[in-house]
């Protein structure tokens, strides 16, 4: 039986702390490919490389056109960062269950993310919204929140003022932290973020002990944050190399 894929598009993504994306600037491959050239990453050897991080430094600076970085099954324990003069990457996987990306570092949330994308200035561990009218912020739809038994943590914390952080019809495992979220450098001011979660389910899902000013987001909040209206304003996932 096929496995659903997993991908990730490294752009100057909507989801920033800075920007919105210029999809439209990567260019396809030639003679009607949709990427230009495709890397295989196989911790067996049988790939080009057999990090991701390796496939990432092998791509060339300012880069146009759309690069794929296939990555075989394996658990990969690295730090991933894509730096910032590396945009048009195209990476793509297996299903969670059988390619994953994983580390464990403890450093301040700028250096220690397992995967951090310098083209758009976003490192997903935190979010950092800076003024009000900003239009920014992480969405996690349909995913599933897990971690090591008897560790548990925050779904998230205020990186920046407008911190904005949705959770929608996620699997929440018991490593989510009853509070939920943490005002970390902000305190007295979290009547500016929206922390929100809606129709999340698991043991981590119970918010009867959530911080009180989660936000509960109606239908026409809601749609604001939805793939059309946040995500595909300008309509730039047609133009990626799907």
């Amino acid at each position: 039986m096929e496995h659903p894929v997993f991908i990730v598009l490294v752009t100057l993504f909507v989801i920033t702390s800075r920007g919105i994306s210029q999809v439209s600037d990567c260019k396809p491959g030639n003679n009607g490919s949709k990427v230009a050239i495709t890397i295989v990453v196989d911790q067996s050897g049988m790939g080009n490389f057999k990090t991701i991080q390796e496939a990432i430094d092998s791509i060339p600076a300012n880069n146009d056109q759309w690069i794929e970085v296939q990555i075989n099954p394996g658990t990969y324990t690295e730090q991933v960062a894509i730096p910032i003069d590396k945009p048009c990457i195209f990476l793509e996987g297996q299903d969670s269950s059988l390619t994953t990306i994983t580390y464990d570092a403890h450093e301040r949330t700028d250096l220690s993310a397992t995967f951090a994308s310098r083209p758009t200035n976003i490192v997903a561990k935190a979010q950092g919204r800076e003024f009000p009218f900003e239009t920014n912020g992480f969405v996690f739809s349909n995913c599933t929140v897990t971690g090591l038994q008897g560790f548990q943590a925050y779904l998230g914390r205020a990186y920046r003022p407008y911190a904005t952080v949705i959770f929608q019809s996620t699997f929440l495992s018991e490593v989510v932290q009853p509070l939920g979220w943490d005002a970390w450098q902000y305190p007295g001011q979290e009547s500016n973020f929206t922390f929100a979660e809606i129709d999340c389910k698991g043991a981590g899902s119970d918010t009867s002990k959530r911080v009180p000013w989660e936000k509960k987001l109606d239908g026409s909040q809601l749609e604001k944050f939805s793939k059309s209206s946040f995500i595909d304003r300008d309509g730039w996932l047609a133009k990626l190399p799907l």
